[in-house]
């Protein structure tokens, strides 16, 4: 059984920071969010000069927005961010615990600013278009809410376009084995 082989790692490799993030993993994959919570914190505690404490931060601040823990969830977050200024995903989070806590503005000039500064992965951006547009259709602005989904479709519709060539390129070439094999 997988949880106890699990939890027999969790009580032989207490120390270890990689494995304790690696357990964390696992119990989120359980939903188990809790325990993933434990995990993520004990390899913080073990490892806190790592170089991957912005991204574990910026994990565990997931984590408790999902339990609904705002309070948390906005500490690690800041905190990730604190670590590394350049994580446009904390800053996203940070809009969803605004918006979240009833400061829709907030959420609004924070998901604007990672739009304009144009600087972040496309799939932050895109989200941010994604929220403004839920925003939006909340406040009855229909046609801002399409605009905003339109844009958010055209970011992920140019990331995509390098998958989609290698994507047609595969299914060429496994046409013509397949064709091969079968002739």
């Amino acid at each position: 059984d997988a949880e106890r082989l699990i939890e027999l790692a969790e009580r032989l490799y207490p120390a270890d920071a990689h494995l304790q993030q690696m357990l964390g993993r696992s119990y989120v994959q359980l939903q188990q969010f809790d325990r993933a919570i434990a995990c993520f914190e004990r390899a913080l505690t073990l490892a806190p000069e790592s170089p991957e404490l912005p991204q574990k931060l910026l994990e565990l601040a997931r984590m408790h927005e999902r339990l609904h823990n705002l309070p948390d969830a906005r500490r690690c977050a800041e905190q990730s961010l604190a670590a590394a200024p350049q994580l446009e995903r904390a800053r996203w989070l940070l809009a969803m615990i605004d918006r979240r806590l009833g400061d829709v503005a907030a959420a609004e000039a924070t998901w604007r600013s990672i739009i304009d500064a144009n600087r972040a992965a496309p799939i932050v951006i895109s989200d941010s278009w994604y929220e403004l547009a839920a925003v939006r259709d909340k406040q009855q602005r229909y046609d801002e809410a399409y605009d905003a989904l339109c844009s958010a479709k055209s970011i992920l519709t140019r990331a995509a376009a390098p998958q989609r060539e290698d994507a047609g390129t595969i299914a060429a070439v496994g046409g013509r084995t397949v064709a091969a094999l079968t002739a």
